[in-house]
């Protein structure tokens, strides 16, 4: 069994994503077959980028690809546990924030958002252990298997109506019957650059 690991980044690459990705390496040699980068930006771009990515991934001879985001930092046990699942779609958990809280003076307060909805876009409130057949996932730590993304068919990220291109992923995988798996039990941590 051979991963890709896949990571669309800017202008900058959290120290955490440099550091685990390192460790991941030493730990794991022998399930990566390949790290592929493509630069790209928020929005269509990442979206692109995603894609660009996915088909590299499709013409090689790999069984996975891991995306991971380059503000995500994870151990070097998440690869192999997210593996251990042998499901279609796996994500790692992790928070990300929202500005959305008034602060009575103008402006807002920042609060964590978990990257788990369920079906009808509600956060979930639990963060422990696996939670099977959820709704939508973030991208950050995502890995799925090459019959899955085959399954999708020629179309995989995009931005639609408001919806990140992650998002619209995991709408692409309901359609295609795909369940997709959060794993809870190891640490992820997302860096977010914010006043308080």
């Amino acid at each position: 069994m051979t991963v890709m690991i896949a990571y669309p980044h800017a202008n900058t690459v959290s120290h955490n994503f440099f550091l685990s990705i390192n460790r991941v390496m030493l730990c794991n040699g022998g399930l990566i077959g390949d790290v592929r980068g493509q630069r790209c930006y928020p929005g269509e771009d990442l979206a692109a980028g995603r894609n660009k990515l996915v088909e590299s991934f499709l013409k090689s001879g790999y069984d996975h690809i891991w995306f991971i985001d380059t503000d995500i930092g994870f151990p070097s046990g998440a690869l192999p546990t997210m593996l251990e699942h042998d499901a279609p779609v796996v994500s790692g958990f992790y928070n990300t924030v929202g500005e959305n809280v008034p602060d009575g003076m103008g402006g807002s307060k920042w609060s964590t958002i978990p990257i788990v909805r369920d079906r009808d876009s509600k956060e979930y409130d639990r963060y422990e252990g696996v939670i099977s057949n959820v709704g939508y996932v973030g991208a950050g730590c995502l890995l799925v298997s090459r019959s899955a993304m085959e399954k999708v068919g020629k179309r995989w990220f995009s931005v639609i109506q408001g919806w990140g291109e992650d998002y619209s992923f995991c709408r692409r995988l309901h359609r295609a019957h795909i369940p997709i798996t959060v794993d809870c039990t190891f640490p992820l941590s997302h860096h977010k650059s914010v006043w308080i």
